[in-house]
């Protein structure tokens, strides 16, 4: 099926939002580390934790989809909470991210960078379906959030076949999570050494 311009932007816009947030990280320190270590300490503490949700997530998510994505309308597990719960715990995964940097900024620039380009993904992905799957992705849409889970809706079966090729192909994007906190601490570590200034101090 060919890419649409939508879908062609994804991995450039990844990218450049990734970009600016390794030179700000880069480039800044935490004012929560002189003014406050424990509320600092917090943070990056609900940074692990949601990173370790979003990977967990992701990887939930996979075993449901991974060869499935264009061959039926999965609607179990992840995705009988919400239509898209791969791009949720990619946003869970990446705020988390943020919070390793003992920041607010950060997770909000996060937050802001994905509002503002994943839903016209998100909208992408779900015409494509209506089109495969025609009145089957009605029902579905009609009792499944779009973005924010419906735990009422929770449904999972006792068995599901999967893919185990697909999904190991598909388990290295987890990966990203510990390689971005490895980065952070790095970096954090660079900056204490006087090696790397600090330009800005950030909250």
């Amino acid at each position: 099926m060919k890419k649409s311009l939508v879908q062609k932007f994804r991995i450039p816009v990844s990218i450049l939002v990734g970009s600016v947030f390794f030179s700000l990280a880069i480039l800044s320190e935490s004012l929560w580390k002189d003014s406050n270590s424990i509320l600092g300490g917090i943070f990056f503490f609900l940074g692990i934790v949601l990173m370790a949700a979003g990977a967990f997530g992701r990887l939930w998510c996979m075993m449901y989809i991974a060869g499935y994505k264009s061959k039926m309308l999965v609607t179990e597990g992840p995705y009988s909470l919400l239509r898209n719960p791969l791009y949720f715990f990619s946003l869970v995964g990446f705020v988390g991210v943020g919070l390793c940097t003992e920041t607010l900024s950060m997770p909000l620039l996060l937050a802001l960078a994905f509002f503002c380009y994943y839903p016209w993904v998100i909208n992408n992905e779900e015409k494509k379906l209506r089109m495969l799957y025609g009145e089957q992705f009605e029902v579905y849409a009609k009792k499944t959030p779009r973005f924010f889970p419906r735990i009422s809706n929770f449904h999972e079966p006792e068995t599901y076949v999967i893919n185990p090729k697909i999904f190991l192909r598909h388990m290295s994007d987890t990966m990203l999570f510990p390689i971005i906190l490895g980065a952070l601490e790095i970096v954090e570590h660079l900056h204490a050494a006087n090696i790397l200034p600090c330009y800005l101090a950030l909250y």
